[in-house]
């Protein structure tokens, strides 16, 4: 999970921590990128605009370290300059803020059946 946002960052750890999952965390897209190179994730969960380095700049790096795994971008931006920024990444999937556990669950299962018996995910700032 990389986001700027402790409390997002938090909320969406425990909440996959409970259900079994080892979650990683960063705060910026950088730190993200570092602990990817670490850590290998099967899910990565991303927002789109932090400081340090904005997601949509650290797609492209994570996608070089973990080229098998699911990114799926946060945004509170709905907006068409967002839009932009979003169609040429190669992410597997988008969600806009305000987020529900569950729409994220069924996104990741939906897109990515291979990770149902995985328990390894990465947790960005939202």
């Amino acid at each position: 999970m990389i986001d700027d946002e402790a409390g997002v960052v938090e909320m969406i750890q425990d909440h996959f921590s409970l259900r079994g999952y080892e979650v990683f965390t960063a705060l910026d897209g950088q730190e993200g990128i570092e602990v990817c190179c670490e850590v290998k994730p099967d899910v990565i969960l991303l927002d789109l605009k932090m400081k340090v380095m904005d997601g949509d700049k650290a797609v492209p790096f994570l996608r070089e370290i973990v080229p098998t795994a699911k990114i799926f971008v946060i945004s509170a931006y709905q907006d068409e300059i967002t839009q932009k920024r979003i169609a040429g990444l190669a992410i597997d999937a988008y969600f806009e803020k305000p987020l529900t556990m569950l729409s994220i669950e069924n996104k990741m299962y939906c897109s990515a059946s291979h990770f149902k018996g995985s328990r390894s995910v990465i947790n960005e700032p939202v």
